[in-house]
């Protein structure tokens, strides 16, 4: 199969994404009234790779990033990273957070940088992500788009 398109999800593809990210035990509770994007690779009519950019002004959270587990070690998520953050650059989106209790190592290859959570802009520790969703324990993490590319 040819799992080169990424597609932009819509509010009919959020079961799909609910669906992955349990199998996963990611948190779903504020999916559908997030203030995010989704975006996704399908085989079929399966969702097998998922990522949302939860933007406030010129800032983002990327979160429910997951890949199915039959399809990992295919670069699958690094595609879908890097997707993500060109959308964001083109949304005017200078720096994007997220939250990670096991994926610290896969996004600090990507060069992001930990940061700790109180020093996160308002709009980003006042988003639900960060505020009552992810547990205190996970990383922080964030990238400053306007050095790379």
């Amino acid at each position: 199969m040819n799992f080169n398109k990424i597609y932009p999800l819509s509010n009919n593809d959020l079961s799909l994404v609910t669906d992955l990210l349990q199998s996963f035990d990611l948190p779903v509770s504020d999916l559908e009234i997030a203030p995010a994007k989704f975006f996704g690779i399908k085989e079929n009519r399966n969702l097998i790779a998922s990522g949302g950019l939860e933007i406030y002004g010129k800032n983002a959270i990327l979160r429910s990033v997951a890949i199915d587990k039959n399809y990992q070690g295919r670069g699958l998520g690094i595609r879908l990273t890097h997707y993500i953050e060109a959308k964001a650059k083109e949304l005017g989106i200078k720096r994007i957070f997220l939250l990670t209790t096991t994926a610290e190592r896969f996004f600090k290859n990507l060069d992001y940088q930990f940061i700790e959570r109180d020093s996160c802009p308002d709009e980003i520790k006042s988003s639900a992500e960060f505020k009552e969703i992810c547990p205190s324990t996970a990383s922080c993490l964030y990238k400053d788009l306007t050095l790379s590319f």
